[in-house]
């Protein structure tokens, strides 16, 4: 086979038996998946790559990363940025109203959430339930952060792909052991 093109891409090397340079547009991925599709119908070839240590390091911090983003998403029950932002008001406004500090105001808006909510709290019982969950989802953000900050430069300090995997399995395991710890705090 008369080897004209290679092109590297997400782990793969794709071989074009093709004397004629087929154009690539970088990031189409339909376009790339057709390409290969035809290639391999033609006669290609498709090769893993075996990646460099730093580039298996690049790929367990990002996975470290996303595991922390779903998992942080997940304890506050996918809450949109607009929710978490009315939550970090509501902190302060239910302190002041459990420490007898609370305005006029303060005292207002509680109560319209209370009559909205329709449990019959008053606006007291629904500031002690915000401070109760916020201090649950406090405890389980600085453990997720501080997990991710221990585990990306543990990752960085690794010297060869055996010692990452360890470490790798060893972050999970102990990552499935919190959110284990967590979800049974949440539930009490």
């Amino acid at each position: 086979m008369d080897i004209k093109k290679v092109i590297k891409r997400d782990g793969l090397i794709v071989i074009n038996p093709d004397d004629e340079a087929v154009p690539y547009c970088e990031g189409d991925t339909n376009r790339f998946s057709h390409m290969v599709a035809m290639w391999v119908d033609q006669g290609g070839v498709i090769e893993e790559i075996e990646k460099t240590l730093d580039e298996l390091k690049a790929n367990a911090m990002g996975e470290v990363k996303r595991f922390a983003t779903e998992i942080r998403a997940a304890m506050t029950g996918h809450a949109d940025a607009n929710e978490v932002t009315g939550w970090l008001k509501k902190v302060p406004r239910a302190e002041r109203i459990i420490n007898g500090t609370a305005s006029e105001k303060d005292i207002a808006i509680q109560q319209a959430e209370c009559d909205e909510r329709g449990h019959g709290e008053t606006p007291l019982e629904l500031a002690e339930k915000q401070i109760e969950k916020s201090d649950r989802l406090d405890t389980a953000i600085a453990v997720i952060d501080g997990m991710q900050s221990a585990a990306l430069p543990a990752i960085q300090s690794k010297r060869n792909e055996n010692t990452l995997a360890e470490l790798l399995e060893e972050l999970k395991a102990k990552a499935t052991q919190k959110l284990k710890e967590l979800k049974e705090a949440e539930n009490g």
